[in-house]
């Protein structure tokens, strides 16, 4: 297989030849030229990156503050989840509490309801 059949087979590396290309025609339709190394100086090199670095570093943390917020309603869903899920003697909601299936039967699906509301999540 050659460096083209595997871009191709390789979702992730396909993904990544796209966001080049697409990134580069977006540099050519805005300047004259693509990436020319006399543009700048090796000082002016240097602080391009670091601007550069800090846009990433504004990224990465946006994307932190989404990773936890899913993790949180993750977590949520899982402890709901269990709550219905058992279908024995107990059911746990969370690793103290515990729910007897009467507690069940007579939540009749309130406890998911609310957690879904509070989701932001559409109940049924």
């Amino acid at each position: 297989m050659n460096i083209s059949d595997e871009i191709l087979a390789n979702p992730i590396l396909h993904e990544l030849q796209n966001l080049l290309e697409n990134q580069t025609a977006k540099g050519i339709a805005k300047y004259p030229n693509t990436v020319n190394v006399d543009d700048y100086s090796l000082s002016g090199w240097i602080k391009h990156a670091q601007e550069e670095t800090l846009d990433k570093l504004v990224y990465l943390t946006c994307m932190k503050v989404k990773a936890t917020e899913m993790e949180l309603k993750i977590d949520k869903l899982l402890s709901i989840a269990r709550f219905y899920a058992h279908p024995q003697t107990y059911a746990w909601i969370d690793d103290k509490s515990r729910y007897i299936p009467s507690d069940i039967e007579d939540d009749k699906g309130n406890k998911a309801r609310k957690v879904l509301e509070e989701l932001g999540y559409e109940s049924y």
